[in-house]
C-alpha cells in the first residue's frame, strides 16, 4: 500500500467558492468537481504545496489561510491512501488560466442548495455564514 498527502484549496471570494472539473485522464478522479489542489512533494511543507498547486492548475495567485477539514481517501483500486487537508484561501490576482488537468471552472454561491455531500461539508466547516 502507499501512502500521500493531498492539498485542496477552499477558494472563497465574496462569497463564492472555486471549483473545478478534473480532465478525463485524471488519475482520481476523471471529469469529476473538486477544489483546486493536489500531492504534497517531498520534503514540501502542505501550504506550499496549496500555493503551487493552485497556480499550477488554475494560475491564480493565492494567500493560504486556516485548515477547513483534514480527511481521508482510500483508492483500492491502485491500493493508495491519501490523506487530504483543506485550506481556506483568498484569491490575490483574478485572471483565471487553466492548465490541461482542468476542463472547467465555476464560481459556486456558498449557498447553492444543490452540492455534493462533500462540498457541504467543507461548506459547514467554513463556518462563515
Amino acid at each position: 500500500m502507499e501512502f500521500k498527502v493531498a492539498v485542496k484549496g477552499l477558494i472563497v471570494n465574496q462569497n463564492k467558492i472555486l471549483l473545478v472539473k478534473r480532465s478525463k485522464k485524471d488519475e482520481f478522479n476523471p471529469g469529476g468537481i473538486t477544489l483546486p489542489g493536489g500531492l504534497v512533494e517531498f520534503g514540501e511543507k502542505p501550504a506550499e504545496a496549496m500555493v503551487r498547486e493552485v497556480q499550477e492548475e488554475t494560475g491564480l495567485r493565492i494567500s493560504v489561510g486556516r485548515v477547513n477539514t483534514v480527511w481521508s481517501f482510500i483508492d483500492d483500486k491502485n491500493n493508495i491512501q491519501i490523506v487530504g487537508i483543506t485550506f481556506v484561501c483568498k484569491p490575490l490576482s483574478k485572471v483565471i488560466t487553466l492548465s490541461e488537468e482542468l476542463l472547467s471552472f465555476h464560481w459556486v454561491n456558498i449557498d447553492y442548495p444543490d452540492v455534493p455531500k462533500w462540498f457541504a461539508k467543507e461548506i459547514k466547516a467554513l463556518n462563515i455564514k
